[in-house]
């Protein structure tokens, strides 16, 4: 079994537009589990952009890739929850189409 101590996660934020995610390590189950409260944590953060770099995680296990989609589909019901005409931010509205502040 392999050894997810490795696993880490840190960011970056650039502006105050945009925070980078960087995920370092395995993605299997167990280092999954051990970044997911993090990761949610950081993408939740009330700021125009995340993005997330994956470049030096070595495995992904598909549910990895499960939070990472569970993780962003949150971030855009919270955006589109937090309807505030006053920061400037384009959210969609449910037809998909931006809707501009």
């Amino acid at each position: 079994m392999a050894d997810t101590s490795d696993t880490t996660i840190t960011h970056e934020d650039i502006g105050e537009d945009l925070r980078r995610i960087v995920i370092t390590g395995r993605l299997d189950t167990p280092g999954t589990n051990e970044i997911s409260p993090s990761l949610h944590e950081l993408a939740a953060a009330p700021i125009r952009a995340v993005i997330v770099d994956l470049s030096a995680v070595q495995f992904a296990a598909s549910i990895a890739i499960g939070q990472m989609i569970a993780t962003a589909a949150t971030r855009e019901r919270n955006l589109e929850c937090d309807d505030d005409p006053q920061d400037g931010i384009d959210r969609p509205d449910h037809s998909g189409v931006p809707v501009h502040a």
